[in-house]
Formats: structure tokens, C-alpha cells, sequence
């Protein structure tokens, strides 16, 4: 979502929600009159009143959060609510002034304003839905089977994943209407909807209850307009970003070329100390130091009964060897199972393809081909619609048993099961497997895909290249990880390319996947260079990419791109202050000219 402008504060909208919690009518006939007192006019292009009802919603829609949470009184709240809604009308008088038209609907496009409708149908049709859903006399023919789903934990997702937009035929939607009477339970929400209405002000005096002609009410008038405001104050927004966001790619080699020489300058605790910090969007781009790298840790971790069995194996005999205790332990951990842990992401609605039950967008890091298919078995629900993601059942998990997922790991990252490699190794390696450099399609995605479906550490998803790996120190006190992950950790590192070993610690089996080494030799000469190593699709030039980026900044999909991390590090401060000083300009302009009038004495009860 980007930010807007200044968002335009919906009184309406805040009446809903409100009234929807608490079931309380705000405006009774008594009192609708004085709801209606002017508190204030603004004119910088036409005449518009903002109304005391206007402040009240305001205040539980928003205010109430300053008076609990921030220490503000209801005076002080009441006059921010005020200012608010005052500049809020500035700003979209201004911005119509500007077009040169004579009101906000005449600066939109007309796809804008489809885009205004739609916002406005879709908000109310979701409406009726919570009341269908949420109606005594619900009707059950809207029901689905849920069938047997299994009890899940949530698993943790990409980072910045969502679900995609879906392509909708938004005209269409508009075309197709409110839904008001296919089923007892949206005729029944449609009656207490207008109800709503009605006892708080928002019917209106065209709106016929023979048509049931919702386009007519108060209440989806004002919703429209407020959506159009909403709409035009983007477009006028988006436009001041996009000239303070303008840098070449001779500014962001500069940049970069800054990062490079100030790597260059780290000391050997600042480096060591960036190597846990490193991210996608700052990344380590120069090296100096020893033989340091990353490994990606797949945990294939342990249950209670063998956590509480590896305990017990010391207590029986405290004068055990190691080798013996590893022995031992070894036997626990072959009864080691796994499953797929990205259950909860079905059962969430997040991106998936029912037909090849392969996770997609955000959810997925590899092509389409070399996505990791979920592994367990799903029941389709609901199909997607328009405005909705299918719905579906998880009802079995496919249990691995270790030696059978060791296989299958095997064939999905290297397309054959990989013979271990020969020689002596410690008793806490189980496997340990030689793999040529760069032999591998899509390894680095390859392997967060089986990070997300299977690891149990936690800690080990949405890292940058995996767990940073230090050269041996003196004396085990000093040692970040327990000693066998640490000690096979080295040995991956030595063996380079898309290698991996498996060894065992008390948490249970550690896949580790070689990442990468960053030592002397490990270094970018410049931006290009670094673009270069990802693996971002392009056509034409880096400039081209960059002005094509920057063109569609708000649609952009791939936010976790290195080249648009860097770009928004660099502009966002400089987007933030263009905005800030065009929206103080334009209100200073008018806030106290003869342009807005207040009437203090119409809302002077409301600050206590």
C-alpha cells in the first residue's frame, strides 16, 4: 500500500463501523438538526460546510485512540479532529482549483472514477456480507462443507509476501450491483443496512424502499465522493513523489560505490558484526576478513519423546564417550520425521494453484517449473470469484520418514539421489554430499523452498544467504553455535559450490546447504556488477530497467528487489520531505485566509 497524500477522513464510513460495534444509533431525530450545525466553511474553489457529525465520527473513527492511548484531552483531540477536516478540504479544493475544473469528479478519468465506484460497491456489498454472515438468522445454503481440517500452526512467510491483486473486471462488479436479495440472509442484512441508515441520518430523502435503490441513499453519495477525494488526492500525490523520487543510474553507482568504500573501511568487529545484520536490501558487498561465510540451516528437528530420550541417554551412564553419546543419540534421531509446514498458508487464502498444489507470487522463490509442490492433500472448498480467494481443506499431511525425505530433498534440488561422499567422518555426520559449482538451476531458491516448507527453525527463514559461519575460536566457551553445527558448518564451507552435510546435534538434524564464502576475495567493483550476480530478469539496459521502475513505481511487484530497496533507501527521506512541504505549503496558503471560516460556538460543547 503507498501512502496517500493526506487521507480524507470518511465521516460515513466512521458511522458504520462504529455503529456496527456497538449496535448504538449516533443520530436520533431529536438530535439530527443539531448533528447538521455548521462548525466550519472552506472555499478555496467552491463552498463546502463541514458539519458537527463530521467531528463526532471523526473522533470514534480515530480520536478516541489520542484521548486513551496519547495523553490528549477531548479539547485537544476535538481541534485536531477540526484541523483535519478542515485541511482535508483544502487540499482537495486546491487540487481541483489546480486542474482549473469546478469540482473533483470533473478531474477524474474515467477510469478513475470506475475505480472511485468500485471502492464504493465493493465497501458496501462487504457490509452486507459481515451482516449476512453474522445475522441470528443466518441461512445456511451459503454455507460450504469444511470437511476434516487439520489443526495447524501458522508457518511464517516471505518477507513482504501478498497475496496478489487479482485481475477484476471492476465495471462489471459495478454493473452486477448490490447484492440484496439472493438468499434470507442478505435480504435480512439489506433490512437492517437500511435501517442503519435511516436511524442515523444517512437514508436521505430520494432513496425509494420500493426499488431499494442504495446508489440514492446519503449515506453511497457521500461514500462516492469521498472515494473520488481519496482517488484525485493519490493521483495528485503519487505525482510530487515521483519527481522527488528522480535519480539516474549514475547517482545510484555513486551510492553505491560509497557502500563498497565504506565496507572497505570496516574494522574487523564491525564486519563481524554486519555479517549477522546483512539483508537483501543492504547487503555485505566486500570482504577483508579470514575465511567467514553463510550456510543455509534446515532443522529436521526433534519431538518431545526424542528430546526427552536424548536426556535420559547421559543420565544412565554419565561416563559415556562421546562417540558412544553420539551413537546412541543417533539411534534416537533415525526415527526423525517431517512434514510440510506450509499447511496454514492454504487455509490463510495465500497465493496457490489447486491443480498443481504449488504455492505462486510471493509465496514461491523459484520458477513456476521448480516450485516445491505442497506435500500432504488438499480439498477444494469454494472457487476464487472476483473478490475472494478460493477456499480449500487441508486434510492429511504427507509424514517423511528421514531416509525417505534425505531422498527426496535429493531429487527435488539435484534431480537424482546424491551418493555420500567417501572417507572418515565424525559420528555426528550423517551425510555429507560434494556438489560442483554452479551444476544447479535455481539453487539458492531451490533451498528456501525447503526451508519454508520444512525446516523447524524458525530462524532460519527470510535470512539473507543463512546462518553466518565465523572461523574456529579458542576455547568452546566462545562458540556462537552448539560444536557439531559449528565444526560441520566449516567443513561445507571448505567444499564450496552447492554442496551440503547433514549432522546431528540434540535439536536434531541439520541439512546445511553451502551459500557462500566472504573472505578477502569476495567483493563487487561496482553497481552493475553486483545487478549482475541476481538473478533479475531484464530487457535492455540497467538505465532502462531503472526508468521503466521508476515509471511504474506503484505497481511495481518486486519490492524486494536489491536495485528498488536501494533506490527507495535513497529517496524516501527526500519523498517524505516534498510531500510534507507541498501539503504545508497549499494549507498555509488558505488555513487562515478569508477562505475558511470557523464557527467555534457550533461544536464548543464537544471540548469539554
Amino acid at each position: 500500500m503507498k501512502k496517500r497524500f493526506l487521507s480524507v477522513i470518511s465521516a460515513v464510513v466512521a458511522l458504520v463501523i462504529c455503529v456496527c460495534a456497538s449496535g448504538c444509533n449516533l443520530v436520533t431525530k431529536n438530535s439530527e438538526r443539531e448533528m447538521n450545525t455548521v462548525v466550519a466553511t472552506v472555499n478555496v474553489n467552491t463552498k463546502e460546510d463541514i458539519y458537527k457529525k463530521d467531528m463526532i465520527m471523526a473522533y470514534l473513527n480515530y480520536g478516541y485512540y489520542y484521548v486513551q492511548y496519547q495523553g490528549y484531552t477531548q479539547q485537544q483531540t476535538f481541534e485536531l479532529i477540526l484541523e483535519n477536516l478542515i485541511n482535508n478540504r483544502i487540499l482537495v479544493q486546491n487540487a481541483v482549483k489546480e486542474a482549473g475544473k469546478n469540482s473533483v469528479e470533473e478531474c477524474l478519468s474515467d477510469e478513475q472514477k470506475t475505480e472511485a465506484k468500485y471502492d464504493t460497491y465493493k465497501a458496501i456489498n462487504d457490509m452486507l456480507d459481515e451482516y449476512a454472515h453474522y445475522s441470528d438468522g443466518h441461512d445456511h445454503e451459503t454455507d460450504h462443507e469444511k470437511g476434516d481440517t487439520l489443526t495447524l500452526t501458522a508457518r511464517t512467510v516471505p518477507t513482504n509476501a501478498a497475496n496478489k491483486e487479482k485481475d477484476v473486471d471492476k465495471q462489471a462488479y459495478i454493473d452486477a450491483g448490490f447484492d440484496l436479495d439472493s438468499t434470507s440472509a442478505r435480504r435480512e442484512a439489506a433490512s437492517k443496512f437500511v435501517k442503519l441508515l435511516k436511524n442515523n441520518g444517512l437514508l436521505g430523502e430520494k432513496y425509494d424502499s420500493d426499488k431499494q435503490n442504495i446508489t440514492e441513499t446519503t449515506y453511497y453519495e457521500n461514500l462516492y465522493k469521498s472515494n473520488c477525494e481519496s482517488v484525485l488526492l493519490e493521483a495528485y500525490n503519487e505525482k510530487i513523489e515521483k519527481d522527488a523520487r528522480n535519480i539516474t543510474m549514475a547517482e545510484l553507482t555513486d551510492a553505491f560505490n560509497e557502500k563498497i568504500n565504506d565496507q572497505k573501511e570496516w574494522s574487523y568487529s564491525e564486519f563481524v558484526e554486519a555479517l549477522g545484520n546483512a539483508k537483501a536490501s543492504d547487503p555485505i558487498v566486500y570482504g577483508a576478513f579470514g575465511s567467514y561465510g553463510y550456510v543455509y540451516n534446515l532443522l529436521l528437528g526433534v519431538n518431545d519423546l526424542q528430546t526427552a530420550a536424548i536426556k535420559e541417554i547421559k543420565k544412565d551412564e554419565a561416563s559415556m564417550s562421546d562417540d558412544d553419546y553420539y551413537v546412541n543419540r543417533n539411534a534416537i534421531l533415525a526415527g526423525t520425521t517431517v512434514k510440510d509446514q506450509r499447511a496454514s498458508w492454504i487455509l490463510s487464502g495465500y497465493d496457490f494453484d489447486y491443480e498443481s498444489k504449488k504455492f505462486t507470487g510471493d509465496y514461491t522463490f523459484t520458477s513456476a517449473a521448480n516450485s516445491l509442490a505442497f506435500q500432504g492433500d488438499v480439498v477444494k472448498l469454494k472457487d476464487a470469484t472476483d473478490d475472494e480467494s478460493a477456499q480449500y481443506s487441508v486434510t492429511s499431511v504427507h509424514t517423511f520418514g528421514l531416509e525417505e525425505f534425505i531422498e527426496f530433498m535429493d531429487e527435488y534440488v539435484y534431480g537424482a539421489s546424491k551418493p555420500a561422499d567417501t572417507g572418515t567422518f565424525p559420528a555426528w555426520v550423517k551425510k555429507r554430499v560434494t556438489v560442483p559449482a554452479g551444476t544447479v538451476a535455481e539453487y539458492d531458491e531451490k533451498i528456501n523452498e525447503l526451508l519454508f516448507a520444512f525446516s523447524t527453525d524458525s530462524g532460519s527463514l527470510n535470512t539473507w544467504k543463512g546462518y553466518a559461519v565465523k572461523p574456529a575460536v579458542d576455547g568452546s566457551n566462545s562458540e556462537e553455535y552448539v560444536q557439531e553445527f559449528a565444526d560441520g558448518a566449516r567443513r561445507l564451507l571448505e567444499l564450496g559450490g552447492n554442496s551440503y552435510i547433514i549432522v546431528a546435534t540434540d535439536y536434531g538434524y541439520h541439512v546445511m546447504f553451502y551459500s557462500e564464502i566472504i573472505n578477502g576475495s569476495y567483493g563487487f567493483n561496482s553497481l552493475v556488477e553486483y545487478l549482475e550476480s541476481l538473478d533479475i530478469v531484464k530487457d535492455g539496459t540497467w538505465e532502462d530497467y531503472l526508468a521503466d521502475m521508476l515509471d511504474g513505481w506503484k505497481d511495481f511487484e518486486d519490492t524486494d528487489n536489491f536495485l528498488y530497496t536501494f533506490v527507495d533507501s535513497l529517496t524516501s527521506a527526500k519523498v517524505s520531505a516534498a510531500t510534507t512541504k507541498a501539503q504545508n505549503k497549499i494549507i498555509n496558503a488558505y488555513r487562515y485566509s478569508d477562505k475558511v471560516t470557523v464557527y467555534g460556538d457550533s461544536y464548543a460543547d464537544l471540548l469539554g
